[in-house]
């Protein structure tokens, strides 16, 4: 297969991006031929909760009622992530400590100080009802719609504001081009990267200060996201700034920030997720990638990623998934995609004794091994619970998942399998026994059926705002390998002019 069929075919629809990007950087199942086909039906069971005596646990969980032989079964042997544990005033005081801010007494004052005209109260309803939902998708709780959006209120910097209206902004002229002129989000645009840029260099050792910034940053990413963007500035920038912190909280003895702190977890997250987004919707290799980049900084918060739940030896499937499990899941599906396409798109040259002792082979092999491994350890509650092939309804499958972000695992999960055998094509010498071997144990058309799968999740949930606009990449990767099937294009035409309509991208 040759490498150039898998460009992207839509990256027209974004913006152009010319006169921006300022970088304000700152510190230094067994075989895969089974897998193709995982995707089936599962309907869920009603399980009933019970909240425990909370004794004195001043933030008592809510547990499953269990007898005594199923304790065993419990998913988390200890907590995966702290986020899911706290309720949404206790994150908002961890977030406020981080950011060394103090709520303020009058909340009702502080948002008539802040917002002060109608453009202004529109821009900042419009990102707290719309745009936040987008990267709180990935979340266990509405992080960006009930904390950011609140933080950026109490702010007196203006940092995180800036950063709100100059998203809201673009995304309402789009809307509304008539109402809202297009020098409005160009305005804010530079507004705030000024703002950003003048605090870090001024304050760039106040990690208050430091964390406004990189929260900011993080908010042009995803305007960043809405442009042809080949150089991810702002990605970059955030991804930056977090390392610095991180490196700064190592100095200081603790063995795990990322552990240590909802705060800077939820930016990794916010950020890594992004990163990787943009590599997938650009065809280029992620900078910063967990293996070459974030490992090195704090090592210790990934082997949570390593270990799987607990798993029951029951024959009773596990169809209901907690809001933090299913994050987990979530985040392992995003961990593996990027090891897949980091392996497919690094550059490097291969020594001899590489070469002797097939190592790209190899490493082909173990990255099989972890896909496979999550294939069959994948509770049920993850697949679709409808399940229709193409043969009597057009040209893709109908599939519906139990929620939005089970949705994006299925998503993530077409994908990584779509991605191994890409790599196999393009990564191992085709010509080796080993290889052709390996080629065999997959179906004839396997990446067309995956990429049918992708396209007919999109089709399912073609008017979600909060899944599609920063996971449209999908569509541009996959649909070069259905460009000589006529029905296939002929649906796919209206599809994307209804998501460019639902996303505001300009077509």
């Amino acid at each position: 297969m040759n490498e150039q069929i898998i460009q992207p075919i839509i990256s027209q629809y974004y913006h152009s991006n010319d006169g921006h990007g300022h970088s304000f950087i700152y510190g230094p199942i067994n075989d895969l031929d089974s897998i193709a086909g995982s995707l089936h039906p599962i309907v869920e069971n009603p399980r009933t909760f019970k909240p425990p005596k909370p004794k004195e646990n001043t933030r008592p969980r809510i547990n499953k009622l269990t007898t005594p032989q199923e304790n065993s079964t419990r998913l988390f042997k200890h907590p995966i992530t702290d986020i899911g544990e706290y309720s949404i005033d206790e994150l908002k005081q961890l977030f406020l400590n981080h950011l060394h801010m103090i709520e303020p007494t009058n909340k009702l004052s502080s948002f008539s100080a802040n917002l002060k005209n109608e453009i202004e109260y529109q821009m900042f309803n419009y990102f707290v009802n719309n745009l936040s939902s987008q990267l709180d998708v990935f979340f266990e709780v509405k992080v960006y719609s009930e904390i950011v959006s609140q933080m950026a209120l109490y702010d007196d910097s203006g940092i995180l504001l800036q950063s709100v209206f100059c998203l809201s902004s673009l995304m309402l002229h789009r809307m509304m081009p008539d109402k809202i002129d297009a020098s409005l989000p160009i305005k804010y645009y530079h507004h705030s990267i000024k703002t950003i840029k003048s605090y870090l260099d001024m304050f760039n050792h106040d990690m208050g200060v430091c964390s406004k910034c990189l929260l900011a940053t993080t908010l042009l990413s995803v305007y960043e996201f809405y442009f042809t963007s080949i150089e991810d500035i702002y990605t970059g920038n955030a991804a930056s700034i977090l390392a610095s912190i991180i490196q700064s909280d190592n100095s200081r003895n603790k063995s795990s920030p990322l552990l240590d702190s909802v705060f800077l977890a939820t930016c990794f997250w916010s950020v890594f997720t992004l990163g990787f987004i943009q590599s997938l919707k650009n065809v280029r290799v992620n900078i910063y990638s967990v293996d070459l980049f974030w490992k090195a900084l704090d090592s210790e918060y990934f082997t949570v990623f390593d270990k799987y739940m607990v798993l029951t030896e029951a024959s009773e499937p596990k169809t209901t998934l907690s809001k933090t499990e299913t994050v987990w899941w979530f985040r392992k599906t995003i961990l593996i995609c990027s090891q897949i396409s980091d392996f497919k798109g690094e550059v490097n040259v291969p020594t001899q004794q590489d070469v002797e002792q097939n190592q790209s082979f190899k490493k082909w092999i173990e990255l099989k091994d972890i896909l496979v491994d999550f294939e069959n350890k994948a509770p049920d509650g993850l697949f679709p619970v409808i399940y229709h092939s193409n043969s009597d309804s057009g040209a893709f499958p109908t599939i519906f998942f139990k929620d939005e972000l089970s949705t994006l695992i299925g998503i993530n999960r077409a994908l990584a399998k779509l991605l191994l055998f890409e790599s196999l094509l393009v990564k191992t010498n085709i010509q080796a026994r080993e290889v052709r071997d390996e080629l065999s144990k997959f179906p004839p058309g396997y990446e067309k059926k995956l990429a049918k799968d992708l396209i007919g999740i999109i089709k399912c949930y073609d008017s979600n705002s909060t899944i599609w606009p920063l996971n449209l990449h999908v569509l541009g990767y996959v649909q070069a390998y259905l460009a000589d099937e006529e029905q296939a294009i002929n649906e796919m035409s209206p599809l994307i002019t209804k998501l460019s309509k639902v996303c505001n991208l300009n077509i």
